[in-house]
């Protein structure tokens, strides 16, 4: 999916993404959880896919309106692999950030990563691109 946002992306173009951290997913990881509100049951089973760092969730949700299932299958990323993945597809000035506000990321706090990169450009834009403005790739102080 990351080389194909990169393709479509005009030189220069910008990609932004909110993923998942999975670091702390990781470090407190819950098989379940159990969430009751106003007679709606929410049950969550998970499980992580072996060698992979894959979570799979079983999501069952019961309730006055009726009651369903769902699975979730969900890609949990380190920030060092994210960056590394989005560099290697042709974004360049990769910044990391932990809300849409550019909050400082924290690797093992963070729940969320915002992730911003620039499609490398044939020829130098006019008006700079994203490396003039932010930091090498990684953690944003």
């Amino acid at each position: 999916m990351l080389s194909e946002a990169v393709r479509v992306l005009a030189p220069g173009g910008r990609l932004g993404l909110k993923v998942l951290n999975g670091a702390p997913v990781l470090a407190a990881f819950r098989e379940t959880d159990r969430e009751e509100r106003e007679g709606v049951i929410v049950t969550i089973s998970r499980w992580l896919e072996p060698g992979h760092a894959r979570m799979i969730e079983k999501v069952i949700v019961r309730g006055p309106r009726g009651n369903g299932e769902y699975e979730r299958n969900q890609q949990l990323y380190r920030v060092d692999e994210l960056c590394s993945a989005l560099e290697q597809t042709g974004l360049t000035g990769v910044q990391v950030f932990a809300s849409s506000n550019f909050a400082t990321f924290e690797p093992t706090a963070s729940e969320t990563m915002w992730v911003f990169g620039e499609r490398r450009a044939r020829r130098r834009p006019k008006g700079g691109d994203l490396s003039a403005i932010l930091p090498p790739c990684g953690l944003v102080r």
